[in-house]
C-alpha cells in the first residue's frame, strides 16, 4: 500500500513526463518503446490515483479540473493513431497542447516543471 504522498509524487512525475520538451521524453523513454504509447499510458495509470488524493484533500479542486482536462486531451491523441509517431510527438498541435497544459497542471500544484523520476517503472523489452 503506498501512501497518500506516494501516490500523489507518482501523479506529479506523471505530469511532469508530459509537459517536457520532446527531446527529454524521447530520452526518458527506452528507444524500443514506442513513445506516444508509453507517455499515454504512464500517465493514465497514474491518472487513476486522483480520486483517492481528492478524497484526502491532496488535489484543489482547480488541479483536479485540470487533470481531468488534460486526461480528456491525452484520450484525443489515444484514438487518433496518426499521432502515435515519434515525428506527431514532436510536432503536433494536440502534443503540444498536452505539454502546456501539463505545464499549468503543474503551475496549479505549485510544483516545478524538473525532469521527471521515472525510476519506480521497470522498462521490459
Amino acid at each position: 500500500m503506498t501512501t497518500t504522498e506516494e501516490r500523489y509524487v507518482l501523479l506529479v512525475e506523471a505530469v511532469k513526463l508530459l509537459a517536457a520538451p520532446f527531446d527529454l521524453q524521447r530520452k526518458e523513454i527506452p528507444e524500443y518503446a514506442p513513445l506516444a504509447y508509453e507517455l499515454i499510458t504512464t500517465f493514465q495509470d497514474d491518472f487513476f490515483l486522483l480520486s483517492g488524493l481528492i478524497r484526502e484533500n491532496r488535489v484543489s479542486n482547480d488541479a483536479t479540473a485540470e487533470l481531468i482536462f488534460l486526461y480528456q486531451k491525452v484520450e484525443v491523441i489515444n484514438r487518433n493513431e496518426s499521432l502515435f509517431t515519434d515525428d506527431a510527438v514532436q510536432n503536433s498541435a494536440e502534443w503540444a497542447a498536452v505539454r502546456d497544459l501539463a505545464n499549468r497542471v503543474l503551475e496549479i500544484l505549485n510544483e516545478h516543471n524538473t525532469n521527471p523520476n521515472l525510476s519506480h517503472i521497470t522498462w521490459v523489452k
